[in-house]
């Protein structure tokens, strides 16, 4: 996929009567960027598309495409404790990517992700920019790598039907993860509470956030 970006500030009319406000589209403008659609140019200024102008100044940039990111990360890494949380490349070749490894993320992994794409790509022909982090211990799971990742950890789980449960994860897989709750209960019969312990399963479509709890104890 290609597309035409116009840095030139100068556009030549196709159509002399077309007009932006009291201005020729001959005239400056401030930004503009055009795309080539249906053999007809279109003109953006501010928040306004006029057809029939075309550039006198242009250069071109292959875009990239998240399949593109997605299949050359899974090939050189799909193999190893490094997975990836979040992927998202735009339209202007913004590539982010959001990366967490099953043993503990560390900055060198970052690093090495993205030398990795930095050679996978030249800029002089995609002209991307590149953005590669870490999972935040503080922000929900969006993998189930996650969950597989964080059990024996205590989590708090906000379902969709508004319940939340607060417990240890114990176990997660393919379909749900299990927390195990522990906590004091009025037993039938005896005149204290008692400590007592219950595994739940949680289906993933019906989570709507989990999250580490983190202590500094």
């Amino acid at each position: 996929m290609w597309a035409l970006v116009f840095h030139s500030e100068v556009f030549r009319p196709k159509r002399p009567d077309l007009a932006i406000g009291d201005r020729k589209c001959g005239s400056l403008a401030s930004r503009c960027i055009a795309h080539r659609m249906n053999s007809l140019y279109l003109h953006r200024r501010m928040d306004v598309f006029v057809e029939g102008c075309e550039p006198l100044f242009l250069f071109t940039y292959k875009m990239i495409t998240k399949t593109q990111v997605v299949e050359l990360l899974t090939a050189e890494f799909g193999e190893t404790p490094l997975f990836f949380v979040d992927i998202d490349v735009t339209g202007a070749n913004d590539i982010r990517v959001l990366v967490d490894n099953d043993n503990g993320i560390s900055i060198s992994d970052c690093v090495t992700v993205s030398r990795f794409l930095e050679s996978s790509f030249d800029r002089e022909v995609e002209d991307f920019s590149l953005q590669v982090m870490s999972a935040g211990a503080d922000q929900p799971f969006k993998v189930t790598r996650q969950y597989v990742k964080n059990v024996g950890r205590q989590v708090a789980v906000k379902l969709l039907d508004g319940g939340s449960i607060t417990g240890e994860l114990v176990g997660a897989n393919a379909d749900e993860a299990q927390v195990k709750v522990r906590e004091k209960r009025r037993i039938e019969g005896r005149k204290s509470k008692e400590w007592v312990e219950e595994i739940f399963a949680l289906p993933y479509e019906k989570i709507k956030e989990t999250k580490v709890i983190i202590s500094f104890k």
